[in-house]
């Protein structure tokens, strides 16, 4: 899914530019006035709309043959396409390209990480490897090699400083030895090896679900009991007094979460805000005309984006249309493959129908959107889009002499360029391509400030270079070949060329090889020096840290869009209860449908299915109580049960079953001062 979507929105950006690209040079390789060896060349890379989309293709991937190909149209055709080859290779191969490797890092290592398998064989491995750590700070502590340490024992083991940090890399907390000691010991003033290793992974780390849950189940019990105490001393004509029930129930109820909202958690994003909006008591809203609440709805929106999609397949035909053509004109292929009869009439009122088409699309949101639609910037990039389209065809192709020839030529290829900005809006309908685009609007901070950072070096670099080389290209070296002279000249001879040179040595590495290849062995091996350190220093180091830090905000951004995580969530719970199926039918033997105490032993006896769980993290050390919490009282688990139960208990404890454990011990608490209020005087007294 990544790797597809992925294609799919380089593909695009490589449309658009291909688009641009090929529409910007048309004019060039149609003016019979310009050198036609420059012409041709060009045209092999951008005559038509596949050469262009092929380039983009090359230069997306692999970076470095972008120098030959940018500094032909840079020094033979003009200077300004140094902007978008320079724009070009910040935004799309440097910003785009690691945005989208660090998402498929994040997707690699979720996969792993839901790997079943894989994850129960390091969790394995891990604990084999803590237990045999636990082993060896048992034996320091066990000094007359009894198999047992007592309290004495106990006590000198954890002096040692070193025994003390490896327990804290376990996440056990040893600042009190005496409670500890007695967690892990079992009454007899000893603690054996089993004891140790059984306490030490339970106590270890955070507090745990099924920790939290038996102790409020066992605060439940024991207040059913002290109701009961109450019930018994009435009924002996001892009167208990208000145990502030109805105050407890109360903080329980503004404590836990209404049963309606949890069961919208676990539905779409939808749902949830109707499920939100429906438990409060605000005013319904308005009536809302039926063509309002088409314009506003998905239906429209992927109605058009289809025409977008399709006007692009319309431009490109067009373009590949025209190519042909030029490539007729340049004779780099037949005039019979440049003619398709009516081709420019269909294409003509096509671009009228989806000029018309999305003009009206454009009044329509604005009319069932108000000013609300305007503040988005992407809203008026398709306004621009559109009073583009419009100004070409009914304007600018009706101003003749009004305006000087160049002036409406300039003018209209910058609205044919503004016109293929409509493209972009084909990511906003999809989910993951909108993820792609907030990942990298997300980046946009660190993208300026790597270009800011990485544009200061190359012109010290620059400097130094064009310094260097200044007095040699002065006084030509007549056992170097002209055409070398010429080459060194044409990457180091103005601070521009070698600024042009140090970019692309940055952004494609191979590049350098040729570079500096010419200078080592035919100027000076010293330059060795120069580029040895440049390679290591800047496009090694330096890239690297500054793909670190997209890195960073990428996964940053992907973990905070609430649609992702809500869609990773509910994935992750279908996989868990997946998991969970599994386990249970491996326990139930007799194919009963429920798992009872034997039956509930023997699979969590089983080495694996301990791994499973304690991939689920849940710990079943105590298999009485856990059983006991999964069990609803008939000495049967079903697998409703087994499932509810498993997914409540496992884990870190919850803040609602710590706020519910709260009450309750809040509760046992007045119940036991109002049984002793109750109490005869004496025996009240004796009590305390």
């Amino acid at each position: 899914s990544a790797l597809g979507w992925s294609i799919v929105f380089l593909t695009i950006v490589q449309i658009i530019a291909a688009i641009l690209m090929t529409q910007l040079i048309a004019d060039y390789l149609g003016d019979p006035a310009n050198p036609i060896e420059v012409r041709r060349e060009a045209y092999h890379y951008f005559g038509r709309w596949t050469h262009a989309a092929l380039t983009m293709y090359q230069m997306t991937l692999a970076p470095g043959p972008w120098g030959p190909i940018g500094r032909l149209l840079i020094f033979k055709v003009h200077a300004a396409f140094s902007v978008f080859f320079i724009l070009y290779g910040w935004v799309v191969t440097f910003a785009i390209v690691r945005v989208i490797s660090a998402l498929f890092l994040k997707q690699t290592l979720a996969a792993a990480a839901g790997d079943g398998e894989v994850a129960i064989i390091e969790r394995m491995a891990q604990k084999d490897k803590e237990t045999a750590k636990l082993m060896e700070i048992f034996e320091v502590g066990d000094t007359d090699g009894s198999g047992t340490i007592d309290w004495q024992e106990f006590q000198e083991m954890l002096a040692s400083p070193k025994v003390v940090a490896w327990l804290s890399m376990l996440e056990l907390d040893v600042s009190d030895m005496s409670q500890l000691f007695r967690i892990l010991d079992d009454g007899d003033g000893q603690v054996s090896y089993k004891e140790f290793i059984a306490g030490v992974m339970r106590c270890r780390g955070g507090a745990r679900g099924v920790d939290i849950s038996s102790l409020l189940a066992a605060s439940k019990k024991l207040g059913d009991e002290l109701t009961s105490i109450c019930h018994c001393l009435e009924d002996h004509g001892i009167a208990i007094p208000s145990t502030g029930q109805e105050v407890a129930n109360a903080a329980m109820a503004v404590a836990s979460p209404s049963p309606r909202l949890e069961e919208a958690m676990a539905q779409s994003p939808t749902q949830v805000e109707r499920a939100l909006r429906g438990s409060g008591s605000a005013v319904p809203a308005p009536d809302v005309p039926q063509w309002k609440i088409f314009v506003r709805s998905r239906t429209f929106d992927l109605i058009a984006g289809i025409v977008v999609s399709v006007n692009a397949v319309v431009m490109v035909f067009e373009l590949e249309y025209k190519g042909l053509v030029i490539g007729a004109q340049l004779g780099e292929n037949s005039w019979s493959a440049a003619t398709w009869h009516g081709a420019e009439t269909a294409f003509r009122l096509l671009d009228h129908v989806f000029t018309i088409s999305f003009l009206i699309e454009f009044i329509l949101r604005v009319a069932a959107n108000g000013i609300v639609f305007l503040r988005a910037f992407v809203n008026w990039i398709d306004g621009i889009t559109v009073f583009a389209s419009c100004l070409e065809l009914y304007v600018l192709s009706h101003v003749g002499g009004g305006l000087g020839d160049l002036v409406l030529v300039r003018l209209l290829r910058l609205l044919r360029i503004a016109k293929a900005m409509r493209i972009v809006r084909v990511m906003r309908l999809f989910h993951q391509l909108r993820v792609l685009v907030g990942s990298l609007a997300a980046t946009i901070g660190s993208l300026a400030w790597s270009i800011l950072f990485l544009a200061v070096v190359q012109a010290i670099c620059a400097i130094l270079m064009t310094q260097l080389l200044s007095e040699y290209l002065s006084t030509p070296d007549p056992n170097v070949a002209p055409e070398t002279q010429a080459m060194i000249h044409q990457y180091f001879g103005r601070w521009t060329q070698t600024m042009l040179s140090m970019h692309q040595m940055t952004l494609a590495p191979a590049a350098w090889g040729t570079i500096g290849r010419t200078l080592i062995f035919q100027v000076s091996p010293l330059y060795a020096v120069f580029f040895v350190v440049f390679g290591w220093c800047v496009t090694f180091a330096i890239v690297n840290v500054l793909s670190a830090i997209f890195l960073k905000q990428t996964l940053a951004a992907a973990a905070g869009d609430s649609d992702v995580a809500v869609m990773e969530r509910m994935r992750k719970k279908s996989q868990d209860i997946a998991r969970l199926k599994d386990i249970f039918s491996e326990g139930d033997k007799d194919g009963s449908g429920s798992v009872d105490w034997s039956e509930f032993i023997a699979m969590i006896q089983n080495p694996r299915v301990r791994a499973w769980l304690g991939v689920l993290e849940l710990d079943v050390t105590d298999m009485s109580t856990v059983f006991s919490l999964l069990d609803d009282g008939d000495g049967r688990i079903e697998f409703e049960e087994f499932i509810a139960g498993v997914m409540k208990c496992r884990g870190a404890a919850r803040g609602v079953d710590v706020v519910s454990l709260i009450s309750e011990l809040r509760l046992v608490t007045s119940q036991v001062k109002a049984i002793k209020r109750g109490l005869p005087k004496g025996l009240a007294m004796a009590c305390s």
